[in-house]
């Protein structure tokens, strides 16, 4: 499964498919005016990477990553 970010300028939407090319469109179109400087007050700003979580609870469950690729244009 390859889960994708895709940013233009103040938009971003996200997107799953089982390769590049076949993405689906997972909800609407979010505004990234919530980390913009003059919202967020001297943000640094937005960083990308790998997360998962338990929520705060214990777990065994594992997120297993085989590759992450960034591209900025």
């Amino acid at each position: 499964m390859v889960l994708t970010a895709r940013a233009n300028k103040l938009s971003i939407n996200f997107g799953y498919g089982p390769d590049i090319d076949q993405q689906k469109q997972i909800g609407p179109v979010q505004s990234l005016d919530v980390i913009s400087d003059e919202i967020a007050g001297k943000f640094n700003g937005s960083y990308v990477g790998m997360y998962a979580t338990s929520n705060g609870e214990k777990s065994k469950a594992q997120a297993t990553f085989q590759w992450f690729d960034y591209s900025g244009e």
